[in-house]
């Protein structure tokens, strides 16, 4: 893939271009190639964790760059691990039996 653009407004194109090419060659040199793992679902997983370990929405919404209050990182990036779901259903359980 060829990222070279004589536009100046393709910056951002460029830019993401780079990105990609970097992560991929990042990826195969530790043998992920063929994983699916991409820029984007790292970036899905980063947002989750940091939700799953208590971390405050808007805290989260400044260290990836969204608008206070969009609710894009809540609508669009935080998902439901079903391990972090089990684990937090079992919590609940071992109360009730107490």
């Amino acid at each position: 893939t060829h990222c070279i653009s004589s536009a100046a407004s393709d910056v951002y194109k460029r830019q993401k271009c780079m990105y990609q090419k970097n992560f991929k060659k990042l990826m195969n040199s530790i043998g992920w190639q063929d994983n699916g793992f991409t820029i984007n679902s790292g970036r899905h997983t980063f947002i989750t964790r940091l939700r799953e370990n208590r971390i405050d929405e808007k805290l989260i919404e400044k260290w990836v760059g969204h608008t206070e209050y969009s609710n894009v990182t809540k609508q669009h990036y935080m998902h439901i691990n079903p391990d972090f779901e089990k684990a937090k259903i079992d919590e609940i359980n071992s109360l009730r039996n107490r």
